[in-house]
């Protein structure tokens, strides 16, 4: 679904993928929207703990550093896989938002819960001086959140990592830093 987007992976298709008949694809899913939902928690996990991997590291204590450092591992990712996927959080918002309900409140509790994650570093950016103290941490995480998920549309659009780097000099330097140097 990742690679070929939820419309263009048929449930036959997912079946002979996973080896198993089509009748046993619905013996675990009741639905393709249920295995749609199943897919973006499977994506949650790995994502937030990549997150988790750059936010929480001790070794760095400056919160505004561990966030430049998180978004660089993922612009390095999106490098290493040549700019063809994006984020299926923004891929299932923008081919089930108005489609599919369950899949679109999964997509929609996510990215509130990366939000709330990126809330905790800004905040403590906002503590250290490192960031913007005029703004609540969880709007400007909310506004993080949607600013780097268009930017990976404008990445797979580009097909170059520019708009990512964009993305970390505007949103972060200029954004969140700039307002705090002012």
């Amino acid at each position: 679904m990742h690679d070929r987007g939820y419309h263009a992976a048929g449930v036959t298709d997912i079946a002979a993928d996973a080896g198993v008949a089509k009748g046993g694809f619905y013996s675990q899913f009741a639905s393709k929207d249920d295995l749609g939902v199943a897919v973006v928690d499977k994506f949650a996990d790995r994502m937030f703990a990549a997150l988790h991997e750059h936010l929480d590291d001790p070794r760095e204590p400056s919160p505004l550093r561990r966030l430049h450092r998180y978004f660089a591992a993922r612009i390095a990712h999106h490098e290493a896989q040549g700019f063809v996927r994006g984020c299926l959080l923004g891929n299932f918002a923008l081919e089930l938002g108005d489609h599919s309900e369950p899949v679109r409140q999964r997509v929609e509790h996510y990215f509130e819960e990366l939000a709330r994650a990126l809330a905790e570093p800004i905040r403590a950016a906002q503590a250290a001086g490192e960031v913007r103290d005029d703004r609540g941490a969880l709007p400007l995480a909310r506004f993080v959140v949607t600013a780097w998920e268009g930017a990976l549309l404008a990445m797979r659009a580009r097909k170059s990592a520019a708009p990512l780097r964009e993305f970390v000099a505007m949103t972060l330097d200029d954004f969140l830093v700039g307002a705090a140097r002012r």
